[in-house]
């Protein structure tokens, strides 16, 4: 019996992710919180949100959530201004990719964060915790 279990070659490892996937993620997300702004945004495309509205739901600081707006919003992935409020609006080539963003961050959230900071922008994410309040801040 153990030789029929042997002849069957079973992985535990996680399929990796594919290379569009880790590009979108290593180009796009800097944080964890930008990945969950991104997440409430387009799991609602037509909805538009406040920069108050997403502070309460995701239980942050408004000046957090501008910056994390501000970015996706560099990135075509988010439209919008705080007077106005924002909503998911990416190019048609991002939407399967920020499917399975949402997707995987589900699934494998350990595995989604390891890539997020895995990137160049790890050690930017790392010496951002240590930035004087009031430096410009290019993302």
């Amino acid at each position: 019996m153990i030789a029929a279990f042997a002849a069957h070659k079973i992985s535990l490892a996680p399929t990796p992710f594919s290379d569009a996937f880790c590009d979108f993620v290593r180009e796009n997300i800097f944080s964890v919180e930008q990945i969950q702004v991104l997440e409430l945004l387009s799991e609602q495309p037509q909805r538009v949100w406040s920069p108050d509205q997403l502070r309460a739901t995701l239980v942050t600081s408004k000046g957090s959530i501008l910056k994390r707006l501000a970015v996706l919003v560099r990135r075509g992935l988010v439209s919008g201004n705080e007077r106005d409020g924002f909503r998911y609006r990416s190019a048609p080539a991002h939407d399967p990719l920020v499917a399975e963003l949402r997707r995987q961050f589900i699934e494998r959230p350990v595995s989604v964060i390891a890539l997020v900071f895995s990137g160049s922008s790890a050690l930017e994410s790392f010496s951002d915790a240590f930035r004087i309040a009031g430096e410009d801040d290019p993302r």
